[in-house]
């Protein structure tokens, strides 16, 4: 999973959870406004099937 700025940088990106799992897990705090782009993948580009995405906005520090 990676998350992308407007500008197409990457901001964050994560590829296997906390857990030891495959199952990615990203936390991020971003601190400029803009349209920004989760980007989802298949493990090395291969496999295909449903997935759960979570995006919640935390409070401010």
């Amino acid at each position: 999973m990676t998350l992308l700025h407007s500008n197409g940088t990457t901001v964050d990106e994560n590829d296997d959870g906390p857990d030891g799992t495959t199952n990615s897990l990203l936390f991020s705090r971003i601190t400029e406004s803009g349209v920004y782009t989760v980007r989802v993948r298949a493990y090395a580009g291969q496999g295909s099937g449903e997935f759960f995405l979570k995006v919640a906005r935390l409070r401010p520090i």
